[in-house]
């Protein structure tokens, strides 16, 4: 550890006359990649046909502001705090629910939310006469997930609001984009990027149930169930963040030798 530490001083020395620090935000847009059936995402056709929904929840719009600092003209090391908005995503069942041999058919919500901070390492291309410059990004992406799903049934008045939450987790983003320079301060750039992240939660919060029902308690998710364990503990399982966007951003140097 301490060799690293002399290694990254020695890189930032060196690296000190054409240093800059710089501050950013970047919008992007993204759609969901690899998928995972998750527990109780079942479509259920009024004929008892069932299928399984293969689902991530990494869809959605991202919000990111970072900091920076320019090591020389091709290196830059980032720091990024960001937020997820998801896509409301959603499928619907049909269940006896009285056994009157009528189903009653059950609509089910869901949204996720993914709160994030990734240190990541970019590499440009050297500028040519105020051309667009190619650029690519690595990072470690860390953070943690929020699931609400959303259920109404025909035969109840109200609706049920449970809320899957907790759990840190670490990935990877990876991103190839193009980098343009406006002016001696300010710089924009477009970026193709790929995240690969799963959460786990830890715990299922009964947010509001149907009309004269009241909330269920929480369940806590565990790695494993022991004998005599809490009724409330359940096991945990793995919810899918990744994605594939495309995202614009703007960057403002704070000092410029």
């Amino acid at each position: 550890m301490k060799n690293l530490l002399k290694v990254v001083c020695l890189v930032l020395v060196l690296s000190n006359a054409d240093a800059q620090f710089k501050v950013g935000l970047r919008l992007g847009g993204h759609l969901p990649t690899a998928g995972s059936a998750l527990p109780g995402f079942v479509q259920i056709e009024r004929d008892g046909t069932q299928k399984a929904l293969v689902a991530t929840l990494g869809a959605g719009v991202d919000f990111n502001a970072l900091v920076g600092y320019n090591l020389n003209e091709n290196i830059a090391l980032n720091f990024d705090i960001g937020y997820l908005n998801g896509f409301k995503g959603g499928f619907y069942q049909y269940v006896d629910l009285t056994g009157s041999g009528t189903a009653n058919r059950i609509d089910i919500d869901f949204k996720g939310t993914f709160f994030n901070i990734t240190p990541n390492v970019i590499i440009k291309a050297s500028e040519k006469d105020g051309k667009m410059r190619p650029f690519a990004r690595m990072g470690v992406h860390m953070g943690s997930g929020v699931v609400t799903s959303t259920t109404t049934i025909d035969l109840f008045q109200g609706q049920r609001v449970d809320e899957y939450s907790g759990g840190w987790t670490v990935g990877l983003i990876g991103g190839l984009g193009l980098h343009k320079q406006i002016n001696d301060k300010l710089s924009t750039m477009f970026e193709l990027t790929v995240k690969t992240i799963t959460t786990r939660p830890k715990q299922l919060k009964n947010l509001e149930n149907f009309n004269g029902l009241g909330n269920d308690e929480t369940v806590n998710f565990v790695k494993e169930v022991r004998p005599n364990a809490p009724g409330t503990d359940q096991l945990t399982f793995p919810i899918p963040f990744s994605s594939l966007g495309l995202s614009v951003g703007i960057q403002y140097l704070l000092n410029n030798q």
